[in-house]
């Protein structure tokens, strides 16, 4: 299956202006003399380099939900008949947990065609607050 390598991630701007503005494209780190290092995303199109917090940076899984929204390690995910979960990244793939108890769930590729995206681990943790 070939994918697009896509990343996102919440901005980080010290003048708040953009801060927490999600960004999509490629992820890179650099090293300032003077501040260590930094995460970026630069658009696809080129357009822009941004500082971005690091533990909001999430890459594309390459699978769309029903609606056709691109699922990005991080998203919150509900499964007709489970309860909501999380999408991770463990050991070279991508994971569907369930939080309560935390497992990892068996969920067939062609599957992930009847869940939906309802939020993501950054913007609406409470999502995953009533699971069981």
């Amino acid at each position: 299956m070939n994918r697009d390598i896509e990343f996102r991630g919440k901005i980080r701007d010290d003048t708040g202006k953009n801060d927490g503005k999600w960004v999509f494209g490629y992820f890179y780190y650099d090293q300032a003399e003077d501040c260590g290092f930094h995460c970026h995303i630069w658009s696809k199109e080129g357009s822009f380099s941004d500082y971005v917090h690091e533990e909001t940076v999430g890459e594309f899984t390459g699978l769309l939900d029903k609606n056709g929204v691109k699922i990005f390690e991080g998203d919150i995910l509900h499964f007709k008949g489970i309860v909501n979960c999380l999408v991770a990244f463990v050991d070279g793939q991508f994971v569907i947990y369930n939080i309560r108890p935390f497992t990892a769930l068996k969920i067939k590729m062609q599957d992930y065609g009847e869940c939906e995206v309802i939020g993501n681990i950054h913007d609406n943790p409470e999502l995953l607050e009533g699971t069981k």
